[in-house]
């Protein structure tokens, strides 16, 4: 059997980390496809506790081995190579699926110096280059090699993930990518949280979670879960959310999410209606099962059109109608209803889910490792 291995470098233990990356080993490891290990160099200042969460989220031990402090990385960077060539020799691994652009050159840098037959698939997620453009997202000392890392793992890698159709464009525009090589997976949910029992599960914690929230049968609740990050559009969002607090007195809103000042400014004005909870991972969609819609309102920009959104997926989980940008006119305030809820049980789409399972992409996967 094939053995790969899924590498994160300097990333944060979060929900993401969890359901792209984590999730990733276990489903080729229970589906038979490949045997597949985690390869983690924990982010500098937080190793301790990244290294507590992914453990307690892969279900085993892990080495403690460290990324570079970031400063660091525009001298060091590639010499991590060396480091990963231990492991690569270790766990005699085949293939190696990288997170991002940063790890994909270390992987890059192995490959060429150490190992020529092994096999470096860039896991893109999403359009690197233009994010920083368009947000901001990298410190100074990384931006020359963000651009490097970025345009190396589209076109050096031996296969590619994007997560939409869209961002393969991007790498057609920005850097000539020609390759057909590519597999398209979007964000896929936790697959131990993808249940037949789904509906039954939501209809009991609606009930629950609105008890303690102080929420009534017959007020309409809107659901915002994510960061703060500048893609997240919350100009575009909270204009929103002031539009339908203001005209329609049974809406509130629940916004999982840390605190913010427009957060602030949204309470202030709507005293009661505007609840903020920020919860574990493994929490959220016990609370995203409480509302009536979710939110997913973003601005137009390259970032945004080449992402695919994990919050669109957990939404349709959690059995919420998803309100987006595109759709805006369709849920203007007054016809936003949660009479839909009542019929939960026969209108739940559990094959729409399963689209966003890795068991729908899994010939997807087993051509990575193939």
């Amino acid at each position: 059997m094939t053995k790969c291995a899924y590498f994160i470098y300097g990333e944060h233990a979060s929900g993401i980390i969890n359901s792209q990356a984590v999730d990733v080993v276990k489903f080729y490891n229970s589906s038979g496809l490949a045997n597949c290990s985690l390869i983690a160099f924990l982010p500098y200042p937080f190793a301790l506790k990244t290294h507590a969460q992914l453990e307690e989220f892969i279900g085993h031990s892990l080495n403690k081995t460290r990324a570079l402090p970031q400063r660091f990385w525009p001298l060091l960077l590639k010499w991590e190579s060396i480091r990963l060539a231990w492991k690569i020799k270790q766990g005699e691994i085949n293939t190696i699926i990288c997170r991002g652009a940063f790890s994909t050159i270390i992987a890059l840098e192995t490959k060429n110096r150490f190992y020529k037959s092994l096999r470096v698939c860039y896991d893109g997620r999403g359009a690197v280059a233009a994010e920083h453009e368009e947000y901001g997202v990298y410190p100074h000392y990384l931006v020359p090699l963000m651009y490097e890392s970025e345009k190396r793992s589209v076109l050096e890698s031996d296969t590619q993930i994007a997560v939409t159709k869209n961002l393969v464009q991007y790498w057609r525009n920005r850097y000539g990518y020609r390759s057909t090589n590519h597999q398209i997976i979007p964000t896929t949910l936790d697959s131990s949280i993808i249940l037949e029992n789904q509906p039954e599960f939501i209809s009991v914690n609606r009930i629950k979670n609105r008890e303690k929230l102080n929420v009534r049968a017959e007020e309409v609740l809107l659901v915002y879960c994510g960061s703060s990050a500048g893609w997240q559009s919350f100009g575009l969002l909270f204009e929103y959310l002031n539009k339908c607090l203001s005209e329609q007195d049974n809406i509130k809103v629940l916004l999982l999410t840390q605190e913010h000042s427009l957060i602030s400014e949204l309470s202030l004005k709507f005293p009661g209606r505007v609840i903020r909870r920020f919860v574990k991972p493994n929490e959220v969609c016990n609370w995203l099962v409480t509302g009536d819609y979710g939110l997913l309102i973003r601005e137009q920009s390259i970032t945004n059109n080449c992402a695919s959104p994990t919050k669109y997926a957990e939404y349709l989980r959690a059995g919420l109608k998803v309100i987006t940008r595109y759709n805006l006119s369709e849920f203007s305030p007054k016809k936003l209803s949660n009479n839909y809820i009542d019929n939960i049980l026969d209108s739940y789409n559990i094959d729409g889910v399963k689209e966003y399972s890795k068991e729908h992409h899994k010939s997807e996967y087993s051509k990575i490792c193939s």
